[in-house]
């Protein structure tokens, strides 16, 4: 299995999670930054890790927008750049739209968003992205691009299988997490359902998205077989079938 979305550097002792994950299955880890600091940290436990941990460098709509950080978002964007430019990142992202709660400023979101899809274009890099309540603002800003050369990921994606469709024509997959486990998440997983296979991919975005057995917070890279069973259960098919199918998508847009 291969556990698409993990922000390993939360994680309390990465290297605990790490032994915890290769004991239950997991053979590589993509480890998604936030901002500078977090995208250098990916970029770290990578080298600690090879062929393990593949990082990518990114700046999350939360720090992209937050009050005060104009000049910190710039900074980031900056060494975002620099790390995919001199291929220290195997993806751009997390980056993305957010207009869930208060404070965000979408014109900054978009702002670094676009950046970062015509910097992963640039390196042709795949795009690792973050959607939640902006998925036609999304389109719209993607669709003029036409289909992202190196492909990328909607993470945790809780959109319908409709507006999938239109996503999965710029080239893009969906990542299928803990929301997916839960019995009372009747969208999420009537999605899942929906998605042909071949365009899933498997995340836990450990710590923070929980599942049926594992409160928010509390995630790690070894709950993944607890999303891999949900997946196969909602698809109608053996574990190892999805298993199979998810990694190779993985795989491929990965470049492993």
């Amino acid at each position: 299995m291969i556990d698409t979305h993990c922000h390993l550097y939360e994680l309390p002792d990465p290297a605990a999670a790490v032994a915890r994950a290769r004991a239950a299955g997991v053979c590589a880890i993509v480890v998604p930054g936030i901002d500078a600091a977090t995208s250098d940290d990916a970029v770290r436990l990578a080298a600690a890790l090879p062929g393990f941990v593949l990082p990518a460098a990114g700046v999350h709509p939360d720090a992209a927008c937050e009050a005060g950080e104009v000049v910190g978002a710039v900074a980031d964007l900056a060494r975002v750049e620099t790390l995919a430019r001199t291929g220290a990142a195997r993806a751009v992202g997390e980056c993305g739209l957010d207009r869930v709660g208060a404070g965000r400023d979408p014109r900054s979101q978009e702002r670094a968003f676009l950046a970062q899809v015509a910097l992963a274009r640039d390196c042709n890099l795949p795009l690792l992205l973050h959607c939640r309540a902006a998925f036609d603002r999304m389109l719209r800003l993607l669709e003029p691009f036409g289909p992202h050369p190196a492909g990328g990921v909607l993470h945790a994606y809780n959109g319908s299988a409709e507006v999938a469709d239109r996503f999965a024509r710029l080239g893009l997959r969906f990542g299928v997490g803990g929301v997916a486990t839960r019995p009372e998440a009747v969208r999420v997983r009537a999605t899942v359902a929906a998605i042909p296979l071949d365009r899933l991919v498997l995340e836990t975005d450990a710590p923070y998205i929980g599942t049926a057995r594992v409160p928010k917070g509390a995630v790690s890279p070894a709950d993944l077989p607890e999303v891999l069973a949900a997946a196969a259960g909602l698809k109608g098919m053996p574990e190892e079938v999805v298993d199979r199918v998810t990694d190779a998508t993985a795989r491929e847009l990965l470049r492993l």
